[in-house]
């Protein structure tokens, strides 16, 4: 199994857009938006201040 993927799709989807919102209006539009979709405080933390931490994205999302 892979690691790396995601199991929740809706949380997946709400963080990836969270890291494009934090590069395009800042981190903290970017906070509010994961916040508001229930994504958890420590995943926020970790996306948003530890970038290389992050999960491989799929190259749709790396445009």
């Amino acid at each position: 199994m892979d690691e790396n993927k995601r199991k929740n799709t809706l949380l997946s989807s709400a963080v990836e857009h969270g890291i494009w919102l934090s590069m395009s209006q800042g981190s903290a539009v970017a906070w509010a938006y994961m916040q508001a979709y229930h994504v958890p405080l420590d995943a926020i933390r970790r996306v948003l201040a530890y970038p290389e931490a992050r999960r491989q994205r799929p190259v749709e999302f790396m445009r």
